[in-house]
């Protein structure tokens, strides 16, 4: 009878060979072509590994161990993400100092990693939290900002209405906040940015001469986003400013109307006086913070699909004002919340939005890899209470706490007055 494989006994042995012998360790060989194989670094921030580990680590470990066999020297590294909120929150979470959180942590990934028998060169291995490698992140910031590529602006960020600070796109799960499970809306904060917008058509055209699947070239670019047009000024009546003179046009002035009335104004042109006026929509009676729109119910099919688009846009948005995605990424997201919209009530859900001015796209719309444009006007056509019903399907809880909501309405009423 055959003998039992058993793995762990013979594994161990193997890995300690390989461990022992720098099996996969880059050298400084330069008869050898080079091969650089990266994998995104881990938050060593729960207690261990979860299956979405392996599977980056495991495809990209065969292709490293392929070109070894080719002759290449390969670096292969691995570190840990050890900064930042994920470790903060686990420390909060846990009540334990996340300078002792970093240091179990990172031997539990560390051991499972190696248990695997992944082939990283762990003479390279670095730890961000590490002062000999976060002097460098210090360094590299100092020279952009010399360089004017390091700069502060003022900028909306997710803002939670209870713990009423910033949070990452990362805390923001299904709307709510990771920590408390609040709303988190819009507010403009100021907050340091890089100007990789200077870098932003270099970084489109590289794409084209990449070796890499086309849908990914496609979602990359759809990502760092470039716009073409025309920039034009219109003169205010007998002065220099053109303002006037377009927003006199009916039709210009309905164009304006159209979008304007997502959030419950209008445009208003009194031609004696030559002067157009922006006023409230007196329709608009029942509003909450800004002006909402009540010309036009979306269903709740409709709902569900505004709020998988306005989630979608959280996560996209960063230092780009546009925000695209992809109609197969809006369709991933719509399964993942078991939305059910056929190809045709899609494109009609589609076309809808643009006309209010929530989306734009150009691509064909039925297509997984056609772009569509996001916009921030999305969360204004979710109604108070229309968000409350939905996202009590969204997240494990049937509503929110009265509190919530007041502060939600109440931080609205602030960024109104603001």
């Amino acid at each position: 009878m055959a003998e039992v494989y058993n793995h762990k006994v013979v594994e161990k042995k193997w890995q300690k060979v390989w461990d022992d012998e720098k099996a996969f360790a880059a050298t400084n060989d330069y008869s050898k072509p080079k091969y650089y194989a990266l994998v995104e670094f881990p938050y060593p921030s729960g207690q261990g590994l979860h299956v979405g580990h392996p599977r980056p680590y495991t495809a990209l470990d065969i292709v490293a161990r392929k070109r070894r066999m080719q002759g290449y020297n390969v670096l292969y590294p691995m570190g840990w993400d050890a900064f930042g909120l994920p470790t903060e929150n686990y420390a909060i979470k846990n009540k334990v100092h996340p300078k002792e959180v970093t240091k179990k942590n990172v031997a539990r990934f560390k051991a499972q990693l190696q248990a695997l028998g992944y082939s990283f060169d762990w003479d390279r291995e670095i730890n961000t939290t590490d002062p000999n490698y976060y002097k460098w992140t210090q360094w590299i910031f100092l020279k952009l900002f010399k360089a004017g590529l390091a700069y502060k602006t003022e900028m909306p960020i997710n803002w939670c209405t209870s713990c009423k600070c910033g949070l990452a796109n990362e805390e923001v799960v299904n709307g709510v906040c990771e920590r408390c499970g609040s709303p988190v809306i819009r507010k403009v904060k100021s907050q340091w940015m890089l100007k990789i917008t200077a870098y932003a058509d270099k970084l489109i055209d590289d794409l084209d001469g990449l070796d890499y699947i086309e849908r990914v070239k496609v979602s990359q670019k759809n990502w760092i986003g470039r716009s073409h047009g025309a920039e034009v000024d219109f003169q205010i009546k007998d002065k220099e400013e053109k303002l006037y003179q377009f927003v006199a046009s009916e039709s210009n002035r309905y164009d304006m109307n159209q979008y304007l009335a997502v959030i419950g104004y209008k445009v208003v042109v009194e031609e004696q006086m030559g002067v157009a006026m922006l006023q409230p929509n007196d329709d608009d009676k029942e509003t909450v913070g800004l002006k909402r729109l009540n010309l036009y119910h979306f269903d709740q099919r409709h709902m569900k699909l505004l709020l998988v688009l306005w989630l979608l846009f959280l996560e996209r948005m960063g230092y780009e004002e546009a925000v695209y995605v992809t109609v197969g990424e809006i369709i991933d997201k719509c399964r993942l919340y078991d939305i059910e919209l056929t190809p045709v009530e899609f494109k009609k859900a589609y076309a809808t939005f643009r006309r209010f001015c929530l989306i734009d796209y150009s691509d064909d719309i039925t297509k997984e890899d056609g772009a569509v444009r996001l916009y921030p006007s999305l969360q204004f056509c979710l109604d108070i209470g229309q968000l409350k019903q939905v996202m009590a399907e969204f997240v494990e809880q049937e509503d929110f706490e009265a509190a919530d909501m007041a502060d939600l309405e109440e931080a609205e009423s602030e960024e109104s007055d603001e």
